[in-house]
């Protein structure tokens, strides 16, 4: 039987846009444990230095920019990071676990089961400050950060060029419009 796996799901810049959500998946058990002490987030100018190849350490990921007028389509954050999540899963298909950095409820699942039928929904959970938590999450966080602050942000000074190849490689582009009508609203277009 083959290893299915679990996916990581942290996203970077609350608040600021894009908005990056990063999926990690990962085969390693030590990623799905539990770290009784907290792990860093790794914020420095070392982190900057490490390689994608360097932080990911064998796993695999793909990410998401959200732009703001993602969110002005589909009215709130909250229904875009269930795409979000929704498009990652449809991504790796067959997954043991998701593991999403913060809180995720339960009406949240419905929604996320909708989107991605006919996959079966693996099990989902939240965990609040997940990625000071478990290694797999950290990573994702690493991840969302390095592509963020190495390459969308706003600060051309700031941006590392080693980073071209996971721009589109590693880019999963969310057709916001096929979301709309499963939320009830319309693409309203000038």
């Amino acid at each position: 039987m083959r290893k299915r796996g679990c996916l990581f799901i942290d996203e970077s810049n609350h608040g600021r846009y894009p908005e990056i959500v990063v999926g990690v998946h990962s085969f390693w058990a030590s990623d799905t444990e539990k770290k009784i002490e907290r792990l860093p987030k790794i914020k420095s100018k070392i982190m900057l230095s490490k390689s994608v190849p360097q932080i990911l350490n064998g796993r695999d990921f793909r990410h998401i920019l959200l732009p703001e007028e993602y969110r002005d389509i589909l009215g709130h954050i909250r229904r875009l990071k269930i795409v979000s999540f929704a498009e990652l899963i449809k991504f790796y298909e067959t997954l043991d676990k998701v593991f999403i950095d913060g809180e995720f409820p339960d009406a949240h699942l419905a929604q996320l089961e909708k989107l991605i039928h006919p996959i079966k929904i693996p099990k989902i959970e939240g965990f609040p400050d997940g990625d000071r938590r478990y290694n797999g999450l950290n990573t994702a966080d690493m991840i969302a950060r390095k592509l963020f602050r190495g390459h969308y942000s706003v600060s051309p000074r700031r941006r590392d060029v080693n980073l071209s190849s996971y721009l589109n490689d590693y880019l999963i582009t969310i057709k916001i419009e096929q979301y709309t009508p499963f939320f009830g609203l319309s693409v309203k277009h000038p």
